[in-house]
Parts: C-alpha cells; structure tokens; sequence
C-alpha cells in the first residue's frame, strides 16, 4: 500500500479511459478500502482527495441498493489486497471518477445548451 499516496498524486485526467471492471462491487469495495487508506496514512497534500474519493465510493456501494455484507466484503478484499503496491488500483479508481464526472460534465453542457436554445417563456 506504499504507492497508494504516489499513485493519487497523479493526475486523474490523465488518463479517462477505464475500463469498466469486470466485478464493480468488488472494484468498488477495494476503491473504497485503498482510498480510506490513503486517507487515513497517506501524504497530506493527498489526504482530503482521498476522502472524497472513499464517500464517491461508499456512495457507489450504497446506491446499489443491494444487500451485501459490507464489513466481510471490506474484509475479504483488504485481505486480497495485502502486500500489493496498489498504485494501478487507485489508478482505476480514479480513472473511473474521472470518466464519470466528465459524462456528467458533457450533461451538465447538453442540458444548459437546450436552455438556451428554448425560447423564451
């Protein structure tokens, strides 16, 4: 989890183009953990992004509206990912938020467009 702070520092837009993971639950849950991680240890300059990529998915996780085991999920995959560098997976996990706020961003666009084309009322 060393590279977990050295991989946030990157730039998020660097790269948009992430691939949608095969597992999202599961993609979602070591997002969750490997964010709280930095959020909890990582640089400081780091910390506050990190916090609000773990509510992004931790959000993610509730608006499913599953019922999964949310602790024994947190603690399967922070097993899973014990000893790893985690750097490619806060990649993706960024990588996905950022894809996500630039769809959101082009509606955002879309929407005000139409607005101003309407006439006026």
């Amino acid at each position: 989890m060393r590279m977990f702070a050295a991989a946030l520092a990157l730039p998020l837009a660097a790269s948009a183009t992430a691939d949608v993971p095969d597992d999202p639950l599961r993609f979602d849950v070591q997002c969750l953990i490997a964010t709280g991680h930095v959020a909890r240890s990582g640089a400081t300059e780091h910390r506050a992004a990190a916090r609000s990529a773990s509510i992004y998915y931790l959000g993610r996780l509730d608006g499913r509206g599953q019922t999964f085991d949310l602790e024994a999920s947190l603690l399967a995959e922070a097993a899973a990912l014990r000893g790893q560098d985690g750097g490619d997976l806060l990649r993706a996990c960024g990588q996905l938020m950022v894809r996500r706020g630039a769809e959101v961003q082009a509606i955002g666009a879309r929407v005000l467009a139409r607005e101003r084309a309407a006439p006026a009322r």
